[in-house]
């Protein structure tokens, strides 16, 4: 299975993010109201997810294929804000050992649960879905607050440009079904700038 794949790699690519982040970082601006850490809790979460839906399946998919997950998974700001502060928080003295752990058994649980290519319906923010539909919305999470916590604190991301190339995509999907096709291929071909404060999400 190709997301099992993508997230190992995705996985493995934050967790040697994390690895580099300084002792004097963690408090640090990360992104919005979050610090560094928080963002590194909130963008962990893209693991614990996986590790508590695989532990409880789903009884009917509801939720067609990955970009529709974005639509229909929308949380208000304040809650994620405040999960991301108890996220890192939760991370402990040692926030890079605490993802790495977290990386190796979100990891070791996809391998599990695929075993014979079984592709198992999991229960999510946005209803149940396949694992493979979902596995790819954590690897963008995890690419895309991989490369906020490297722009935070100043170190390069060393991503592979694969996972970059996908989490692009992904977007691309998501900005499409949300009705701003228009917008982006105006801007992806030069001709316009995005308006201020524009996102996909």
């Amino acid at each position: 299975m190709q997301a099992m794949v993508r997230f190992g790699a995705a996985a493995i690519a934050f967790t040697d993010v994390v690895a580099r982040i300084g002792p004097d970082d963690w408090d640090r601006p990360g992104l919005g109201a979050w610090s560094v850490r928080s963002l590194t809790g909130h963008a962990a979460r893209a693991l614990t997810t996986v590790i508590d839906y695989l532990q409880r399946p789903a009884p009917v998919r509801e939720v067609p294929d990955t970009a529709a997950y974005f639509l229909a998974a929308h949380g208000h700001d304040d809650e994620v804000a405040a999960r991301g502060v108890q996220a890192g928080a939760a991370l402990g003295a040692d926030p890079a050992t605490a993802v790495a752990r977290l990386a190796a058994e979100a990891r070791a649980a996809v391998d599990a649960a695929t075993a014979d290519d079984a592709d198992p319906v999991i229960p999510t923010a946005g209803g149940g879905m396949l694992l493979s539909d979902y596995l790819p919305t954590r690897c963008f999470e995890l690419t895309v607050h991989s490369l906020d916590i490297a722009r935070a604190c100043g170190i390069p991301s060393g991503l592979d440009p694969h996972l970059i190339a996908d989490a692009a995509e992904l977007a691309v999907a998501v900005g499409i079904r949300t009705g701003s096709a228009e917008s982006l291929l105006l801007a992806l071909t030069g001709r316009a700038g995005l308006p201020a404060g524009f996102t996909v999400l």
